[in-house]
């Protein structure tokens, strides 16, 4: 991760109210410099201004960023093993095509038993 301190810019010279950002290293610097993604920005900015800011509504505001972030995780392996499962299947099939008896035809999902007859499978 990259601590370094970044430039800084006209944005952050001030604050709308408050002063709970008011620190070494911007939040959003940070994220920036980082490319942090959304959600895990986010869990970031509320444990770190909790004890300044939001108290323990902060932790409670973070952990639902990590329920949603670990929703989307959840989905994202799910989608993955989906895709797999499917990718294992396909070879299955494969493997039991006899591929000496089609002729390709160049078109997705398209080819042609070579038994002299020009028929679509």
């Amino acid at each position: 991760m990259n601590l370094d301190k970044p430039e800084q810019s006209t944005a952050n010279n001030y604050q709308i109210g408050g002063d709970h950002y008011r620190s070494e290293i911007q939040h959003w610097d940070f994220v920036l410099a980082n490319n942090i993604p959304y959600l895990e920005a986010q869990i970031i900015k509320y444990v770190f201004r909790w004890r300044k800011k939001g108290g323990v509504q902060d932790l409670n505001k973070a952990k639902h960023f990590l329920e949603k972030l670990l929703d989307v995780a959840n989905g994202e392996e799910r989608e993955w093993k989906l895709r797999e499962d499917k990718t294992r299947s396909e070879l299955r099939r494969e493997s039991l095509t006899p591929r000496a008896n089609y002729i390709d035809t160049g078109e997705p999902g398209r080819a042609y038993a070579d038994q002299g007859r020009d028929r679509p499978l």
